[in-house]
């Protein structure tokens, strides 16, 4: 009948002209939404009568597709959320990471033909995303712990619609920034959402949740944070996700012959996880000795692998140290701290030694750049990657050096190098063409912290134009200062 409504779904769902899947007493698109479901009962539509009776004609012979047609039965309820699981403690995935609502899409246009690669399969295009992020692949092997893992992912495809849906989602961003096209944009957040929705399922699942497939998922997900940043601090909550899943699964999944994909991926968020943590302010279970151990690769001592593994290693310790500047202390406590700075100093140094020899004396070369007139000359990306970590983690060590040293005073000009230190590797590291996508991804901490020991304010207002010029390629370094 003409002014009827057909639709028996709530009416938030028929108000934004969604198909709603009727669960009650809520749906679950309104709870995806962070929408407070209205619920099904429509108000009352008064119309003007006629006297008299009217009679509803029926059809002689029912309907062939009406009497073949068998509706499914709806759950009546949801079901329960786990309060004291692995589940229950990722509270990012049951608020879908503060996932918005999206706005109703808007008619398809006709994309240009530019766009051809968009009729590949998911899997051609996610290799062409592997080529974009890390481009160089002549390099040695474990210098790039990120392409080392992303690499490994191909063949597991097909076995995992959590891993499948986060692949996904990462393909259509990456095609879509790439592309310029709003439209694919707008679809990669929709799936997204199914994305996190598969990822719970599997976390929920006693089969899938501690499997590799499913932290891969997770990972994978992270990285889409990274580039297109739903939130302001969303990267930041997700990496701790992964963080507690990761540990929840416990150290001896990373180890041993048979679980060497599951290390690539502890390998690979490692940097992330130390991030996240300084960030946060609190400690990182990557810094216990259980794991820590993981790090060993077996490589040669002064092999790019290696000096990579003995980097992270030290930089575990940074998060604690970060903590201790904030607390008070006796005096025996504060010579304590100290001497752990002392120490620590010494390993950093140690692997400068080992680190310096690999490239020899760096050529400067002049840029038109006000806040930064020279920049370094490095070999590759990794080289100047590891230069930016060194001397943000000098940063942090000769204030915490200086805190708990009241003897001292603080050598300013000490400080104000490791920040210039930091700003002239920033192009090779992750302006050039060839550091690929992840380019700015290796240098957000060092960035952060030059911004931190920077002075003079025109260095300062430098970082935030790089950072600004970095959030081309990934969204979230337009939130490292805030």
């Amino acid at each position: 009948m003409v002014g009827v409504p057909t639709s028996k779904g709530c009416l938030e769902c028929i108000k934004l002209r969604l198909k709603c899947d009727e669960t009650k007493p809520n749906c679950n698109r309104c709870t995806i939404l962070n929408k407070s479901c209205p619920g099904y009962i429509r108000p009352a539509k008064f119309i003007n009568g006629w006297k008299g009776s009217h009679k509803t004609k029926k059809p002689k012979t029912p309907m062939k597709d009406d009497a073949m047609t068998i509706r499914p039965k709806q759950s009546q309820s949801r079901a329960p959320i786990p309060t004291q699981t692995l589940k229950g403690d990722i509270e990012y995935l049951h608020g879908l990471i503060h996932w918005r609502t999206s706005p109703p899409r808007e008619p398809r246009t006709l994309l240009p033909k530019s766009i051809a690669p968009l009729n590949l399969s998911r899997d051609v295009l996610f290799g062409k995303f592997i080529e974009s992020a890390i481009p160089n692949p002549t390099m040695e092997s474990g210098s790039f712990p990120t392409r080392d893992w992303l690499c490994a992912i191909p063949p597991r495809l097909g076995k995992s619609k959590a891993l499948d849906d986060a692949v996904e989602c990462l393909v259509q961003h990456y095609t879509g920034a790439t592309a310029n096209a709003q439209t694919l944009l707008l679809d990669s957040r929709q799936a997204y959402g199914r994305a996190l929705q598969s990822l719970q399922r599997a976390l929920n699942s006693k089969t899938e949740g501690s499997a590799s497939e499913t932290l891969c998922a997770t990972m994978i997900l992270g990285i889409y944070e990274l580039f297109a940043c739903t939130a302001q601090h969303s990267w930041i909550m997700h990496t701790g996700g992964v963080g507690r899943l990761m540990e929840w699964r416990g150290p001896a999944r990373y180890v041993g012959s048979g679980n060497d994909f599951d290390r690539k991926m502890f390998i690979a968020i490692r940097g992330q996880l130390i991030m996240e943590a300084f960030i946060a302010d609190t400690d990182t279970f990557v810094a216990r000795p259980e794991w820590r151990r993981i790090f060993d690769s077996g490589a040669a001592p002064n092999s790019m692998k290696s000096l990579t593994d003995d980097l992270f290693r030290w930089m575990s310790k940074l998060p604690q140290l970060k903590r201790d500047l904030s607390r008070r202390w006796s005096e025996g406590e504060r010579n304590e701290r100290l001497s752990q700075c002392v120490a620590l100093g010494k390993e950093m140094d140690s692997w400068y030694e080992r680190f310096q020899p690999l490239f020899g004396p760096l050529e400067t070369i002049p840029t038109a750049e006000i806040g930064m007139p020279f920049s370094y000359r490095f070999p590759n990306q990794w080289a100047a990657s590891m230069w930016c970590h060194y001397h943000g983690a000098r940063v942090i060590l000769h204030g915490a050096s200086k805190h708990f040293d009241l003897e001292n005073p603080e050598v300013i000009e000490t400080r104000v190098f490791h920040a210039e230190e930091i700003c002239k590797a920033i192009y090779c590291a992750s302006l050039e063409q060839a550091s690929g996508l992840f380019g700015p991804y290796r240098v957000s901490f060092g960035l952060r912290m030059a911004h931190m020991a920077a002075i003079d304010p025109t260095m300062k207002k430098w970082i935030e134009e790089q950072l600004m010029q970095m959030a081309a390629k990934m969204e979230f370094m337009r939130f490292q200062l805030v």
